[in-house]
């Protein structure tokens, strides 16, 4: 059977799991998932559903198993599909530094956070952003 299908009834199965708040069956039906096709299926169901359910979802892995993955993608969730929630700027922005803290090497998450600067729902720390620019010329 074809991979794509079974990711689709894998991410159907998944988005009722969370929205019956059966968490930690969700997420064992997640282990298998590489962290991209991890993160495609949580952002997927963020613009599917823009339900703060999915990522209260991505918390609960979170405090189970704590990544610099799993922040990066609780980061571009709040920061796109669920932007519309009030807060969501400021959330997205402490999870891409936690991503950042837990992966300080990592040149695409201070690529990422730099997504922030330009966002007119709040305000970028300016002296984080010295400090940023200057680690993306040491990595580069």
């Amino acid at each position: 059977m074809n991979r794509n299908v079974n990711l689709n009834r894998l991410e159907k199965k998944i988005k009722k799991l969370i929205f019956d708040l059966e968490f930690e069956q969700a997420e064992e039906l997640t282990k298998d998932l590489s962290e991209e096709e991890l993160k495609d299926l949580i952002l997927a169901l963020g613009v599917y559903t823009e339900s703060i359910v999915i990522y209260t979802f991505v918390s609960f892995i979170l405090q189970r198993n704590e990544s610099s993955n799993l922040h990066y993608i609780s980061s571009v969730l709040m920061a796109a599909p669920l932007c519309h929630i009030e807060g969501a700027y400021e959330v997205g922005l402490f999870h891409a530094k936690k991503a950042i803290e837990l992966s300080p090497n990592e040149l695409s998450l201070y690529k990422y956070i730099l997504f922030f600067e330009n966002n007119p729902d709040g305000e970028f720390p300016k002296k984080y952003l010295k400090f940023i620019k200057q680690k993306i010329k040491e990595l580069e």
